[in-house]
């Protein structure tokens, strides 16, 4: 059953081996595809790499029907090669002029001037491509034949006709795009960054009809289609299908696919439910190393501002943010990441998470989670039975309180208590135990809520799961609202915390306020982008320098030590030297400062300085 799954999901027969990925002693093989392809994941991770060992492999099944179009497609149709071929205006689509150049510079890729000389000679294709550029772009366009090629004819707002092929990047990319799409002659298409120069509304266009076309090239019509790509929009996930067309690339990773295969009949279900859903900014975690997922749109923005106040470079560590819209998506999340061999994924939870049982249940099957109870002497135990502990006590104390004449909540139903009203029981006592209040019972009846509560987290957090002490993302705002605020009252206090954030010079108290979940985030990756450890080793020339021209009396003040070598050797880019103090040419004594944005470090040296080991100070 699950090969007849795979194989609907992947129905195009082309076998794939790329010796430049080698995992577990064998190098990455893929032998069947979707109809459309998405290739995706950082820089540098191996995507174009991996790509051109799929477009060797289809050229040698499809002999000379396979296109190829690489990030440089429309470099013949730029002024930038006026150097090569004269006059751009005059000449630019003459074969002869053009040709040549085209073969050095973009060796074994097709090009936009190849395209326009394929529109010229099928009316078929002009009609086609020129319908949906009308359709697109709302404007009357028309092709031309002239003396000099094809033309693209636009008409200004008196009717006359003008050339329009230089203003216009997008247009250029989707008439090279379309031609080689829709010309049947060929029967695999291959494009690096297809969304380059477009509009996300043109992108959202241009997908649809490469949908609309891709398929079994051996159908009438339709083509076998890869896309290297950095754009979530193209990323539309409508069904297991789709979420299986996409190849992830990681640094260090074997390319992963999250075909049907590798999830459990829950896990789909869950998925199936969540991917009609999944916007743009949900498929960012495709392209992130480690995604950080929250709950909802307000944990995001306060947590992205949050990092952007306090200039955590979440992207330069690989670290992308979005929200899974609730706890009940984490388990497709979940299963998601793990499928993607993303195992450093982090999730932010509400602390109602920690009485949900159908929230975290998905946790009892995680690995670090039944060994970190093992670990502790909890074994016997799982995650969801953990939880249900809780949940007694805080229904016991919850009654012993109203009883007690104390209410901390108003159950409606006493003996049955909603998920709702036992979040809110653990959150007020929570509250009180932070705020120093007295609880309503004794003290120890407290503390074993209270245990229970961090037992829940503790082993949630083994999972890469952070649960919030204080329960949702508003108890951490400068001014929170009430417990039980309304919608309107949380987008005043969303609205309030941000101009809080931006509004203050006191940074410390945003970081104080937030350590909880910064310290969670800094686990995620190196935030801190080590400039200070880069110029360790010019500095260290630097006071060796300096240390030469003092012993051998060029340098004997401060004024000497601006105007000497260091300064046409460059560093005082990098830094300045704000005292120096020379005896003699055997004892002295400076201070260099780093600049701020480089860091910001003051370094002493005298004469007894040993330059070297300052590289690794």
């Amino acid at each position: 059953m699950e090969n007849t799954i795979r194989a609907e999901a992947l129905p195009v027969r082309l076998p794939v081996t790329c010796g430049a990925f080698v995992f577990k002693n064998s190098p990455v093989r893929f032998d069947s595809w979707a109809p459309i392809n998405f290739f995706v994941g950082p820089n540098g991770s191996g995507k174009t790499t991996f790509f051109n060992a799929v477009m060797e492999s289809a050229r040698s099944h499809f002999p000379n029907r396979v296109k190829i179009l690489g990030t440089g497609r429309l470099g013949p149709l730029e002024k930038s090669v006026q150097q090569w071929i004269g006059d751009p205006t005059s000449r630019l689509f003459q074969e002869e002029n053009i040709e040549n150049v085209y073969n050095t510079l973009f060796s074994g890729q097709d090009t936009a001037h190849q395209a326009f000389q394929v529109l010229e000679k099928r009316l078929d294709l002009q009609i086609r491509v020129l319908g949906f550029l009308r359709h697109v772009f709302k404007r009357s366009l028309q092709f031309k034949s002239t003396r000099r090629g094809l033309m693209i004819l636009g008409a200004s707002e008196g009717g006359t006709e003008y050339q329009i092929i230089d203003e216009c990047h997008g247009l250029k990319e989707l008439i090279t795009i379309l031609t080689f799409l829709y010309d049947d002659t060929f029967a695999v298409l291959g494009i690096d960054e297809p969304e380059l120069h477009l509009h996300p509304q043109f992108q959202r266009f241009l997908i649809d009809e490469l949908r609309a076309v891709a398929g079994d090239p051996s159908q009438p019509g339709k083509k076998l289609i890869f896309l290297v790509t950095h754009s979530p929009i193209l990323l539309e996930l409508r069904s297991l299908a789709d979420l299986a067309s996409i190849v992830v690339f990681s640094p260090g990773v074997a390319p992963r696919r999250a075909t049907p295969d590798l999830f459990g009949e829950e896990d789909k279900l869950k998925i199936k439910q969540a991917l009609p859903s999944f916007h743009a900014a949900q498929r960012e975690l495709l392209f992130s190393n480690t995604p950080i997922v929250v709950e909802g749109s307000f944990d995001a923005a306060v947590l992205m501002n949050v990092a952007t106040r306090l200039e955590l470079p979440l992207g330069a560590a690989g670290i992308g943010l979005t929200a899974m819209g609730g706890k009940y998506q984490l388990r497709a999340f979940r299963a998601l990441t793990t499928a993607l061999a993303k195992p450093q994924a982090r999730f932010i939870l509400d602390l109602d998470a920690a009485v949900d049982t159908k929230a975290l249940n998905c946790l009892d099957e995680d690995q670090r989670v039944t060994t970190y109870l093992r670990d502790h002497g909890l074994g016997d135990r799982t995650l969801t039975k953990i939880i249900g502990e809780l949940i007694t006590l805080l229904r016991d104390y919850a009654r012993d309180a109203a009883a007690a004449g104390s209410p901390i909540v108003i159950f409606k139903e006493p003996t049955a208590p909603t998920e709702a009203e036992l979040a809110l029981t653990l959150r007020t006592i929570s509250k009180c135990r932070i705020d120093g209040m007295t609880s309503p019972l004794n003290a120890s009846r407290a503390d074993a809520v209270i245990g229970k509560a961090d037992l829940v987290r503790s082993t949630a957090a083994a999972a890469n799961v952070l649960i919030l002490s204080r329960g949702s993302i508003e108890a951490y705002y400068a001014n929170p609202p009430s417990i039980r605020p309304t919608d309107f009252e949380k987008q005043q206090a969303l609205q309030a915390e941000l101009d809080a954030i931006w509004n203050t010079n006191d940074t410390t108290n945003i970081s104080d306020r937030y350590n909880e979940l910064l310290t969670f985030v800094r686990d995620a990756g190196l935030l801190h982008i080590p400039l200070s450890t880069l110029t360790r080793e010019p500095i260290s020339n630097l006071v060796h320098l300096l240390q030469s021209e003092i012993a051998a009396g060029r340098i004997s003040s401060l004024e000497e030590a601006k105007a000497s070598r260091a300064k046409a050797e460059g560093f005082w880019h990098i830094c300045e030297i704000t005292r120096l103090d020379v005896t003699s040419h055997r004892v002295f004594s400076g201070e260099l400062r780093i600049k701020r944005e480089l860091g910001g470090e003051v370094i002493v040296f005298d004469n007894n300085t040993r330059a070297y080991e300052l590289t690794s100070t």
